[in-house]
């Protein structure tokens, strides 16, 4: 077994790996206490915007759904009649300079798929780069904004935020807690219980109480902007998932009907045409995610599964309400 193979069971059940990095985890543990004490303190210091600050993120690695619910929340907020901005670090953009400006006619590859797909979902302008502070004052200079999500961020003590939502995904829960690189937390799994909002990914059967998630799909939709044939409905489909965690998306495909063959890629991967080609007759299905990035080489073949974020209502009207107050 390969070593990232090793080093990702592990994260899911401890092995010899996790044993062998633990010390390493220890100096990560030490290096990031004095990071965000530093924070904490007032010796480094912390940027606050003139604007509420919503920052929504996790405590480990890997996909949890986060996506889906930052584009519930900006929506919500767009309800109510707020202009919302957000800022994004925009992992694997190709951008040249930063902070950039996302607009409709930003390529994939220098927006990135994540706020790529969340400028598809909510048209609300969107700032990414690493530097949070750089990334909302280029945000106010161009844009009228009452509140700024932050998509990720919940370890980015440079950043003040007004309120903190961390998303737990209970459908690929760990038996392991350790943090990086033994385990796959950022930070300790205590810090859930410091912020605003817990929210649970959960599945369809599960009866967790609190505030949940669920990731509804909607309906197929083509992947190529000239494809104007209907969408499959059922039988054998090539499933391709570059996100972090393929077999979410697989299990997706699975309850709505289609007989799948997994292809799994890295999270964020760059797709050539090569990989999502499996034969003349053969249907792919792929992720939202995945299909920001492939319009240019897609043909009839080529489907994706939108899935938008089902969340407790109690949580809506909660988020709300802390906000009002916040905002006042």
């Amino acid at each position: 077994m390969a070593f990232r193979d090793t080093l990702i069971a592990g994260w899911k059940k401890p092995n010899w790996l996790t044993t062998t990095l633990w010390p390493l985890s220890q100096l990560y543990r030490g290096v990031y206490e004095l990071n965000r004490l530093s924070y904490q303190s007032g010796i480094r210091a912390v940027y606050r915007a003139p604007v509420p600050v919503i920052v929504v993120g996790n405590l480990t690695v890997g996909g949890t759904g986060k996506t889906p619910l930052v584009a519930h929340i900006v929506q919500l907020l767009q309800a109510q009649g707020l202009r919302t901005g957000i800022i994004s670090r925009g992992y694997h953009s190709q951008a040249s300079d930063f902070p950039l400006l996302v607009t409709n006619t930003t390529q994939v590859s220098v927006a990135g798929d994540e706020p790529s797909l969340l400028m598809r979902r909510t048209d609300a302008p969107i700032a990414i780069g690493p530097d949070r502070r750089a990334d909302i004052e280029l945000m106010l200079s161009e844009n009228q904004v009452d509140v700024i999500v932050s998509d990720d961020g919940l370890q980015h003590h440079a950043l003040a935020r007004d309120i903190e939502v961390c998303l737990i995904d209970q459908t690929n829960l760990s038996d392991n807690t350790y943090l990086l690189p033994a385990g796959p937390y950022r930070e300790s799994p205590a810090r859930q219980q410091q912020v605003d909002f817990v929210v649970r990914h959960i599945t369809p059967d599960s009866t967790i109480e609190g505030f949940t998630m669920q990731l509804v799909p909607d309906q197929i939709a083509a992947v190529a902007s000239s494809n104007t044939e209907s969408p499959p409905k059922a039988g054998p489909v090539h499933a391709v998932a570059g996100i972090g965690n393929p077999q979410r998306f697989f299990d997706t495909c699975e309850r709505l009907g289609f007989s799948v063959i997994p292809h799994a890629f890295p999270d964020h991967y760059a797709f050539r045409a090569e990989d999502i080609d499996f034969g003349s007759d053969a249907v792919v299905l792929m992720t939202e995610k995945d299909a920001v990035k492939c319009d240019k080489i897609a043909d009839h073949r080529h489907w994706y599964v939108p899935v938008s974020a089902q969340v407790s209502s109690e949580f809506d009207r909660a988020l709300l309400d802390l906000f009002s107050r916040i905002s006042k």
